[in-house]
């Protein structure tokens, strides 16, 4: 938040939609709010309810919406916030970096709400994000932002190094997370890497 240029990216690596994450946790998103971080972009979380409220309000309008923990049970955290929905768009956008160049994508209704000054990305369909054109969809411009979240875990970092002043990978909770000690694991003969 205090650096002295954006984006720092911080990549959620636990809640990867390309390695089997729900796409919906949401343990980034509660820090930030916590600490009031602004000009925030965040893709993505994965909350159809959502898309269907925020479409049903319109745009510009303010809604009560409850993130989080409705697709993975092992990560049930959950918050509830108000938000501005900001744009309601066709979700249909073209990869331009250097991964996928060209890939059309089609994620369903795809919604950005303002939360307090972080932007979230929240598509019909469950999508890695990897490629910038999510944000510049919903009309974010990813380069403007102080901060931007991505759940990925790799495949960000083709599209995002080249604009990113800083990446930093957080040890969030998460089915696809890297720090193998939060899991409690059974039937596993000890010791064993990576674990031990």
């Amino acid at each position: 938040m205090e650096g002295p240029e954006g984006p720092v990216v911080l990549a959620d690596v636990a809640d990867n939609p390309g390695g089997g994450g729900s796409g919906d946790t949401i343990y980034i998103l509660k820090e930030l709010l916590r600490q009031g971080a602004k000009n925030v972009a965040m893709a993505i979380i994965w909350d159809p309810e959502t898309i269907e409220q925020a479409v049903a309000a319109g745009v510009g309008s303010r809604i009560k919406v409850r993130l989080g923990g409705k697709m993975e049970p092992q990560f049930p955290d959950s918050i509830e916030v108000e938000a501005t929905v900001k744009t309601i768009a066709d979700g249909i956008f073209i990869n331009k970096g250097p991964m996928g160049r060209g890939l059309r994508n089609d994620v369903g209704r795809l919604v950005a709400l303002d939360i307090d000054g972080i932007e979230v990305v929240i598509p019909e369909r469950r999508i890695q994000p990897w490629d910038p054109e999510i944000f510049r969809r919903v009309g974010i411009e990813p380069t403007d932002k102080q901060i931007v979240v991505v759940k990925s875990s790799l495949h960000f970092r083709a599209a995002f190094t080249p604009i990113a002043s800083e990446i930093i990978e957080v040890d969030a909770p998460g089915i696809t997370a890297i720090n193998f000690h939060q899991f409690n694991f059974k039937n596993v003969t000890r010791p064993i890497f990576p674990l031990d």
